[in-house]
C-alpha cells in the first residue's frame, strides 16, 4: 500500500501527540496467566498456608522490548474463621507469600505479603516499563509466631513454582 504524504503526515502527528496509544498494536501485548502455590510439606499435610491468582503480563517491544507483570489474587492462611474443617488447626505460625520477578540475568524484585489465620487480599506491581521480567517465582513460606510457648521449629516453605512469561503474539 503507498502512503500520501497527507496520510504520513497525519500518522507522525498522531504519534507525536498520542505516543503508542495512537497505535495500540504497537503499544505492546497482554497476557493473563493463572499462579497457585501453597505451604504443603513434610512438616505441612494441611496446608497451611496457600496462595492464588492471576499474573497479568505486560509486553511491550516484543522479546527485546520491555515486560513486567500486575499480580493479583489471595494469600489465605488456616484455619479461616469460618473454616469448619479441623484438619487445618491454629498451629502458631503465619504465612508469607513470596512473589519474585526475574529478569534473564537474575532477581529484580521480591515481595512479601503475610497473613495469620486471615484471607489477604494480594496487588502487586513487579517490574515497570524499564524492566524485561521473564518469570516470576511464588512461594508460601510459614514461620512461628513470635514469643510463641512452647517454642515452635523454625520456619519451613512449600514448592516454589514458576511461571514464565507466556508467548504472546
Amino acid at each position: 500500500m503507498r502512503r500520501t504524504p497527507l496520510l504520513t503526515l497525519l500518522c507522525a502527528l498522531l504519534a507525536a501527540i498520542f505516543g503508542p496509544a495512537a497505535f495500540p498494536a504497537a503499544a505492546g501485548a497482554d497476557a493473563a496467566q493463572t499462579f497457585s502455590a501453597d505451604s504443603l510439606s513434610s512438616l505441612d499435610s494441611c496446608p497451611h498456608g496457600i496462595t492464588r491468582g492471576v499474573i497479568d503480563w505486560h509486553v511491550v517491544g516484543g522479546p527485546a522490548g520491555t515486560s513486567w507483570a500486575d499480580l493479583s489474587g489471595v494469600l489465605l492462611d488456616r484455619p479461616l474463621p469460618a473454616d469448619p474443617s479441623t484438619a487445618c488447626a491454629n498451629d502458631g505460625y503465619y504465612s508469607a507469600g513470596l512473589y519474585t520477578a526475574f529478569s534473564a540475568t537474575g532477581a529484580v524484585q521480591t515481595a512479601t505479603v503475610r497473613a495469620d489465620n486471615q484471607n489477604v487480599p494480594v496487588k502487586l506491581a513487579l517490574g515497570d516499563r524499564t524492566s524485561h521480567i521473564v518469570r516470576i517465582v511464588v512461594q508460601v513460606c510459614r514461620h512461628p509466631l513470635a514469643g510463641t510457648t512452647p517454642v515452635l521449629p523454625p520456619s519451613y516453605c512449600g514448592r516454589a513454582q514458576t511461571y514464565n512469561i507466556p508467548p504472546v503474539v
